[in-house]
């Protein structure tokens, strides 16, 4: 894996992209809504044991959007 990410997950794969260049557009079945991207420093295995990452989901579960 040469591109950004957790070492196992491409920060291209977070935001459902194909590239992370925004100038290209996305393919019309590859869309994702996703309502925001939160972008932590953690190894993908601990990623659930990160306080942030943690309020964050909790944010995310408890919302009525």
């Amino acid at each position: 894996m040469l591109e950004p990410g957790d070492g196992t997950v491409t920060k291209a794969s977070l935001l459902a992209r194909d590239s992370l260049d925004p100038s290209i557009p996305r393919h019309k079945y590859s869309y994702f809504p996703l309502a925001y991207p939160i972008f932590l420093c953690e190894d993908h295995e601990t990623l659930t044991t990160n306080a942030g990452f943690r309020d964050n989901l909790l944010q995310a579960l408890l919302s009525t959007d």
